[in-house]
């Protein structure tokens, strides 16, 4: 049987690691649309709307 174990974080940041941290997830998330725009416009996916 597999066990699973998970925490739950908390970082304790500076206001400028703060401001990185939120430009690094939003360069992430920006990738990630990009690459799923690319493979809907390609055929390698569906739409799911």
């Amino acid at each position: 049987m597999q066990q699973v174990i998970t925490a739950k974080l908390k970082l304790k940041t500076s206001s400028k690691q703060k401001e990185l941290l939120r430009e690094v997830s939003l360069a992430y998330r920006d990738a990630l649309n990009y690459t799923s725009r690319l493979n809907i416009e390609n055929g390698k996916s569906e739409e799911w709307n």
